[in-house]
């Protein structure tokens, strides 16, 4: 795959690079054959709207400046929390490699009788953590390879390049969709029928969206951290509405680690009964 794929890969951004002024070219004639059908269409007299929006453009430059500021500073913390799901993986990975020597320093500080429980305990997060991280790269790597070759197969431009970048930008949940979907409606633009590529271009990327999030994800994620694929939808959903963003990255794992400690707490119950009913049964036999 790689043999076809990087070769391809390092064209097709050769080519985008080399089109660039190409490509704000054909946006800018869109935009503008785009208004002049918007106008054609509702029959409004293009001179008297432009006429009427260099007579409102200083209050309006005002508002949209206002509100530019205030959007800056809203991409400010938005970049912020981008930073933080970025490095929240990254964190895990570095931990999970290096798992022998933070265990051992963890282990300093628990009761010597204790370090068998705590050792199992650790175990299993730590297979949780890294069967969710292997889960979510096996995911990515498919959301690339089917947006790449729905794109591929319709026929459309940097269809192996935006499948890439898409891989890559569903790292950010939610966000990174419509980051690819937007690369990818730009590449729409060098075919000669432009709302046509694009409203292919947006099937592909919403059907790839649902099949990710409804069969996909549940099945490569619940089967690396143990849950079943209807729990793995179930957690997203109810992570996701009271933590944002962040339910949707810290979810799964955190379904299958509270799975894991009631599955435990069940386990050691059994036990306890077994053991009660054990005594009870005993208790008889050593009076006699």
């Amino acid at each position: 795959i790689g043999v076809f794929l990087i070769p391809n890969l390092i064209k097709e951004i050769q080519e985008l690079i080399g089109n660039i002024p190409e490509l704000s070219r054909k946006v800018s004639s869109s935009l503008t054959d785009l208004y002049l059908k918007v106008v054609g269409f509702l029959h409004i007299d293009s001179a008297q709207v432009e006429r009427e929006f260099m007579e409102t453009f200083p209050g309006r430059a005002e508002l949209v400046l206002s509100n530019l500021l205030k959007g800056i500073t809203g991409i400010g913390s938005l970049l912020s929390q981008l930073v933080y799901i970025v490095l929240v993986p990254i964190l895990t990975f570095y931990f999970l490699k290096d798992f022998k020597r933070f265990k051992g320093i963890i282990f300093e500080f628990i009761p010597r009788e204790r370090r068998h429980a705590a050792m199992f305990y650790l175990w299993r997060t730590n297979r949780i953590l890294g069967g969710y991280i292997r889960g979510q790269v096996i995911v990515l790597s498919i959301i690339g390879f089917l947006t790449g070759f729905g794109l591929w197969v319709l026929g459309m431009p940097f269809a192996i390049l935006v499948g890439v970048l898409t891989g890559l930008f569903s790292i950010v949940p939610f966000v990174g969709f419509y980051m690819g979907l937007a690369v990818a409606l730009l590449t729409g633009f060098f075919t000669p029928d432009v709302m046509t590529s694009m409203i292919k271009i947006a099937g592909v990327y919403f059907g790839v969206q649902v099949l990710e999030a409804y069969l996909i994800s549940p099945r490569i994620l619940g089967n690396r951290v143990g849950l079943h694929p209807v729990l793995v939808i179930f957690s997203v959903l109810v992570f996701s509405r009271f933590l944002g963003i962040w339910g949707l990255i810290i979810g799964v794992p955190t379904a299958a680690l509270i799975k894991f400690v009631v599955d435990e707490l069940q386990r050691h119950r059994k036990w306890r009964e077994i053991l009660v009913e054990k005594r009870s049964s005993d208790s008889p036999n050593s009076a006699g």
